[in-house]
């Protein structure tokens, strides 16, 4: 349609607002309760305009017209939005107070209208009845400063989903309330800071991490993406370049996150900054061998109490060190990984890379070990995270990516999320499933615990810990038995049906509500929504992956979507949410022991010829060790020599007194790293590396979006980028590497794949691309994959069945409770980031264990009170958390904390298709502390 806007002609949509149509055409109208993202809501009557009516318009909610003429500064109006500037400024905090955040952000909006207007709410008496609140770690709350416009709520409710804030009180006492009128620090708020980024006055305002906030005027902006989980927020860091350090960061408005951020995206930045940034190269001293660990939490002398900062002990590790130069270092690393490659063949070495690292970052690692050291011995976290369900995936669809998006939510009907506690492991992803179920899109949970996720869900199914496949197998059973099943897809897109309905006619929700704890009937109705259903999407996570039978779990969800035609089509698919920034891009790169880049697998003669000749050396036709079986190789001798780039697997693998052992006996480790980790204590060198803040590079995150990582910040002391040091390292070692940029080695990948071969630095652009990409000039790349075949040789998915089987370790009376071991929203994998960061270590300082009352009461423990958690292979000393959330006969305990490492209780035991160790399922016993 066509209007006029203070005499402009204009085109605008139909439903599209006076105030957007007015912005898209350059005409500025002022505002105060709207914010891009937010459902407009007209109460602040500042952009109201004239549209030759009886009463004025809000522009932000009234609908354009054909025809319509529309007046936006007319005397009248302006003199209303002065007097209503002038109402607003005279119940304001003193002008210390709330000149607050303008110093800080630049970005009061009311006090720019007061610039505007020149009115300073002196002409009416003052009512300052409200008080301050600074009970949050991050974000401080003046509520005299709060106009009422509603921004906060909409923000967390509407948003976030976090249903956190509302209003409460009368008249000049009525202010924004967080759960029932408890202090913000108090509360359930999940310190996302959206409420804060969207605030036009000082009301609420984030807390500064470093530096003194400052205008974003005297800042430089860094458009990046977030470091943490594999949901690949886009940000923007504001950085102080005569200080090289970040001031705040804010979320970028992307096609995907949408300018969301969770707390460890918004406050999680400043540990690139901490003052135990590895600097110089380390060598260990001759008297500090024969090699082991060396402070008292690594020796295993755990008590469970909190040391000051929770992390590596400089003053117990650094004397067994010196530093060096970074010709002595790398000559002695290379040296020694010659002499073991020659003494003992390429097999006797190994490397695990990182998921924290860039692709390219990550290509050159595997390239290094596979063509340099003469071994597939190469592997990373995925093995810890996901491998289950790739391995899983590559059998049935040919493809170990997801299917589609986070973001294709909006288009299902159901939603069903297994094993995975979005809220705190993909806290954004979490707001898009939250914002579809307000919309209308039915949400199943399935999940021993009680996660946040499961209060918004129409069905949250408690099955009790370890037995998926039974459920899901009774899932399909029902299906199956009312023909629910998309026949049509079935048979023109599946193989193996009739196995895998023989394989789950026994499982019947009647006789399997014994084994999984779900009624009966509970089954049968989740079964007949999900079968029923157009449009379904299935999400899952770790609950699923990290068992013995892992792959088996996934076998079922995948099935359970095939049966029902819910592969290939928008608001349908298979999506395992990836837990690291990078862990599909650094698997799509080969940092995987059986499979080069683009999972071409090194078994293959042809393939295996392809990578010869682009690297110019032979190359091992053996499928090399997985992380788990490295330890054990390493425990047995056969792997002398290590090279650990990023990852710390003395408190991420499981049984760690089992990797202690296996770390103490190699001849040889580099640790290349940040930070002096506790795997970095058996180290022979540590090499000073890059934070993520510090480089440039790609990263694919959950979505198999290829996103672009920016230098934000400059490297410290001597460090260096990693793919610097190894290229310096391969030559060394005789694989001759010159690369002289990123860029330059993301070519060389993408050329060697198909999925990234039309991919290049210069085409992706500031959102990224989702590969498989015909036209990344063009278009974005596709969201849903396989609308027509698989990529299997019959272009059809098989169905593989799967049976329920025990855990392999039960409770017993000896050992009584199920052990889970997980993530929490503040904190990451090892700690060795957010517990060097302010922020986040504040929110979340020390480890716990969660109990269930009942087991609690049994105990005769309560809230805070110590317990040891003790299995066959170690125990620990912590507090403990009371709460209905666990599950009855369940101790769930987060693996971040070194002084109560949770690994040390798990086991090893490994699933045999995808090689995951068993994470979430081990028996404990449970005593009270004396002391």
């Amino acid at each position: 349609m066509r209007l006029r806007i203070d005499g402009v002609e204009i085109e605008a949509r139909a439903g599209e607002t006076i105030l957007d149509a007015a912005r898209a055409a350059g005409i500025e109208i002022p505002v105060l309760c709207h914010s891009p993202g937010l459902a407009p809501v007209g109460v602040c009557r500042m952009c109201v305009v004239d549209v030759g009516e009886r009463v004025k318009a809000a522009a932000c909610v009234r609908e354009c017209q054909p025809g319509m003429e529309v007046r936006t500064r007319t005397e009248e109006l302006e003199r209303h939005r002065a007097m209503l500037t002038e109402l607003l400024m005279s119940d304001q905090p003193g002008p210390s107070d709330s000149s607050r955040r303008e110093a800080a952000f630049g970005d009061d909006e009311l006090l720019a209208l007061s610039r505007r207007y020149h009115r300073d709410g002196t002409s009416f008496p003052s009512d300052r009845v409200r008080a301050e609140d600074d009970s949050s770690k991050v974000i401080r709350v003046d509520h005299q400063a709060c106009i009422l416009c509603d921004r906060c709520i909409r923000a967390c409710n509407d948003v976030q989903g976090n249903e956190v804030l509302g209003r409460t009180g009368k008249g000049a006492g009525t202010r924004i309330a967080f759960d029932l009128d408890v202090p913000m620090g108090e509360s359930t708020c999940v310190a996302c800071g959206e409420c804060a980024s969207v605030c036009p006055t000082g009301a609420l305002v984030d807390r500064s991490l470093g530096l003194p906030l400052r205008s974003e005027a005297r800042l430089e902006k860094v458009d990046s993406v977030c470091p943490y989980c594999g949901v690949g927020c886009g940000l923007t860091y504001h950085v102080d370049r005569s200080r090289n350090a970040i001031v705040f960061a804010e979320g970028r408005h992307d096609t995907a996150s949408q300018g969301r951020l969770c707390v460890k995206g918004r406050y999680g930045w400043d540990y690139s900054a901490h003052p135990q940034r590895l600097t110089r190269p380390l060598i260990r001293r001759k008297t500090a061998y024969p090699k082991g660990p060396l402070s008292s939490d690594v020796r295993g002398e755990y008590d469970g109490r909190r040391k000051p900062g929770g992390i590596v002990d400089y003053d117990e590790v650094l004397p067994a060190f010196r530093e060096a130069s970074w010709d002595e270092a790398l000559d002695l690393v290379a040296s020694n990984l010659v002499r073991i490659r020659e003494e003992s063949g390429g097999d006797a070495l190994a490397g695990f890379g990182s998921a924290k690292c860039s692709n390219e970052e990550a290509y050159l690692f595997q390239k290094l070990i596979r063509a340099g050291l003469g071994t597939n011995n190469v592997d990373h976290c995925t093995r810890l995270c996901h491998a289950s369900s790739v391995a899983a995936l590559l059998e049935s669809i040919g493809s170990g990516a997801v299917t589609t998006t986070y973001g294709d939510v909006a288009n299902a009907e159901v939603i069903l999320v297994a094993g995975s506690n979005t809220t705190s492991n993909h806290p954004v992803a979490a707001t898009f499933f939250k914002q579809a179920r307000k919309a209308g899109t039915r949400l199943i949970v399935v999940d021993p615990r009680r996660e946040a996720i499961a209060d918004h869900a129409d069905h949250h199914c408690r099955i009790k810990p370890g037995t998926d496949v039974a459920f899901y197998n009774a899932m399909m059973q029902v299906i199956i038995e009312e023909g629910l099943v998309d026949e049509a897809f079935v048979s023109s897109r599946t193989s193996n049906f009739e196995a895998l309905r023989e394989r789950v006619a026994d499982y019947r929700p009647e006789r399997i509500s014994k084994v999984c704890g779900v009624e009966a009937g509970t089954i049968r109705e989740v079964a007949r929504i999900f079968g029923r259903a157009k449009t379904a999407i299935v999400f899952w996570g770790m609950g699923i992956s990290q068992h013995v039978h892992g792959t088996d779990n996934a076998r079922c969800l995948i099935s359970l979507a095939l049966i029902t035609g819910n592969v290939g089509r928008p608001g349908t698919g298979l999506h395992p949410l990836r837990g690291q920034n990078n862990v599909q891009g650094a698997s799509d790169v080969g940092l995987i022991p059986m499979v080069y880049p683009d999972y071409q697998a090194v078994t293959d003669p042809a393939v295996r010829a392809k990578f010869e000749a682009a690297w110019g050396r032979a190359l091992s036709p053996e499928a090399g060790l997985t992380v788990v079986e490295t330890t054990q190789a390493a425990l047995d001798g056969r792997v002398r020599g290590m090279v650990i780039m990023g990852e710390n697997p003395f408190l991420s693998d499981p049984n760690t007194n089992k990797v202690r052992k296996a770390l103490s006996n190699l001849d040889f480790l580099v640790v290349q790293d940040i930070f002096l980790t506790e795997t970095a204590e058996f180290a022979d060198v540590v090499l000073p590396a890059s934070a993520y803040l510090e480089k440039d590079g790609s990263y694919t995150n959950t979505d198999r979006r290829v996103q672009l990582g920016r230098s934000v910040l400059e490297l410290p002391g001597e460090a260096r980028l990693d793919w610097e040091i190894i290229q310096d390292l391969s030559n060394r070692i005789g694989l001759p590497m010159a690369y002289r940029s990123v860029d330059e080695i993301f070519a060389e990948f993408a050329s060697l794949t198909s999925a990234y071969s039309t991919l290049r630095h210069d085409n992706l652009g500031p959102a990224g691309k989702l590969w498989p990409n015909p036209d990344p000039e063009g278009q974005e790349g596709p969201v849903v994959l396989f609308g027509d075949r698989f990529p299997t040789e019959t272009g059809r998915a098989r169905l593989v069945p799967a049976d329920w089987a025990a855990a392999p370790e039960l409770p017993d009376e000896a050992y009584p409770y199920v052990l889970n071991t997980g993530r929490l929203l503040e904190h990451w994998h090892t700690g060795a980031m957010t517990r060097r960061t302010r922020a986040l270590d504040a929110i979340e300082p020390e480890a716990f264990a969660v109990l269930h009352p009942s087991d609690a009461a049994d105990l005769g423990v309560v809230d805070g009170d110590r317990v040891e958690i003790e299995s066959r292979r170690g125990r620990i000393r912590l507090a403990v958390r009371v709460t209905t959330r666990e599950n009855r006969g369940s101790v769930f305990v987060p693996f971040h904390f070194r002084e109560a490492a949770a690994n040390l209780l798990t086991l090893d035991e490994l699933d045999p298709d995808g090689k995951i160790p068993e994470f979430k399922f081990c028996a404990v016993r449970v005593t009270p502390c004396s002391d």
